[in-house]
């Protein structure tokens, strides 16, 4: 099943955010044995959530050209909107890496942010760009209604 996975180590973050560095955690994704960018992957979540945000809400607009990247290295995927409602995440040498239906990449962009909305809260860490990220879950919520309803 594909997800977008997560992993945080609390004592980074607690020290990286008290010195105002990036918030930094382990996000990819993943389906099975696959792993975009690869396993365990560390990168400014908090933005490239946001921005993964922007290209779920194009998708839900029928926006054509998306792309889902990541901060650290060359890492970007191309989301390709099929007419069967699916999208599939395609890399720079053109293999399709993951193929999901539009509403299943909503529903694990929410979860990906509830996880981190509510990990930041548990620590006590509150950043401007965490709350971009309460923007964008409601953001994410809107749109798989409007998913629903299409």
């Amino acid at each position: 099943m594909f997800e977008i996975a997560l992993v945080f180590d609390d004592n980074m973050l607690i020290e990286d955010i008290g010195k105002g560095r990036k918030e930094c955690f382990g996000i990819w994704l993943q389906d099975g044995q696959t792993h975009y960018p690869s396993e365990n992957w560390f990168d400014n979540g908090l933005i490239i959530l946001s921005w993964w945000t922007v290209t779920w809400q194009s998708l839900v607009d029928s926006q054509p050209d998306q792309g889902i990247s990541f901060m650290e290295g060359p890492y970007h995927l191309s989301v390709i909107q099929e007419p069967t409602g699916k999208v599939k995440l395609v890399d720079k040498n053109k293999d399709t890496l993951f193929v999901l239906r539009v509403e299943e990449l909503g529903k694990q962009l929410r979860k990906a942010l509830n996880a981190v909305i509510r990990h930041f809260h548990d620590l006590d860490l509150r950043t401007e760009n965490l709350e971009s990220l309460i923007k964008c879950l409601k953001i994410v919520e809107t749109g798989l209604k409007k998913v629903k309803t299409s």
